[in-house]
Parts: structure tokens; sequence; C-alpha cells
């Protein structure tokens, strides 16, 4: 939508407006800031960024525990109950908000079985890490990807 922040009031209003609360079934493929945004949590510079665990971002070559929606919905109301501001948000996992995504949802659903990791996210580091690797034993490789169309991201 032009012209409209992208930003929990917002995304909030569209997925009431559009009805998606009211479905049974389905699967949200997005990017990773509305990931956070849908989950009620603060940006991915914040000090717990992941939507599908808990871990900090200093540990992020870690396993954390993983979220849910209850996970999530204790947390906001932690942070709630506990009238501490925003900047103390951290210490709640990064939850301000409730779950835009929990109507008609058990509790204990994991997110990453609502919210599957963006496919982009996933492949530009690991295909970057290959061609890489190639260019090292193939002094060709540019001119393949030219001759492809293809450009390497950086």
């Amino acid at each position: 939508m032009p012209d409209v922040s992208e930003n929990y009031v917002n995304v909030k209003r569209l997925w009431i407006n559009c009805g998606i609360e009211k479905l049974n079934n389905y699967t949200v493929a997005t990017d990773l800031k509305l990931c956070n945004i849908l989950l009620g949590m603060m940006s991915h510079s914040s000090y717990h960024p992941c939507a599908w665990c808990d871990i900090t971002k200093d540990s992020l070559h870690l396993k954390g525990n993983q979220r849910t929606i209850s996970s999530l919905m204790n947390l906001f109301w932690d942070l709630f109950e506990s009238r501490n501001k925003k900047s103390d948000a951290k210490k709640f996992g990064n939850v301000i908000h409730p779950p835009i995504i929990c109507d008609n949802i058990d509790d204990g659903t994991p997110v990453i079985s609502l919210i599957p990791p963006p496919e982009s996210h996933l492949l530009i580091e690991p295909v970057n890490k290959l061609y890489t690797a190639l260019e090292s034993v193939w002094t060709e490789s540019k001119n393949w990807l030219k001759s492809c169309n293809i450009k390497k991201e950086e």
C-alpha cells in the first residue's frame, strides 16, 4: 500500500480488514521485518531479533528456545504488567505487542509452523559462499555468471 508505514498498527488493521484472522489454516510467507511485526516483536536490531527462538543477538550462532504463540503472549503480558518502558523490552524477549497472528491458533503452536523463514534470506548467504568457493577454483566463473545474466549479491 503506497504511503502507508509498515508498522504494528497498520499491519493489524490490514490483517483484520482482510479477514485473515477468520481463516482456520494458513501459512504466512513474508520478509523478516513483517515476521517480527506479526509476532508483536521489535525490529531485528533489537537484543532478541529472532522470530523463531529466544536467542540474543550476541549468541546467534547458538540454539535458543523455540518461540510459541503462548511464549510471545506471556512475554507481552509480563512487560505490560511490570509497567516497564519500551527501552526495557529486552528483558521480555523484545515483545512489545500481542501477536497479530494469534486468533484461531493453539497457544502452544511453534512460530516456525506459522511463519517459515523467508526463502530469500535462507538462500542468499549460502549461495554467495558457494560462489566464492567456486571463484577460487574456477577463474572463468565471473564470465559464466555474466553470460547467464546473474549478478552476485554483495
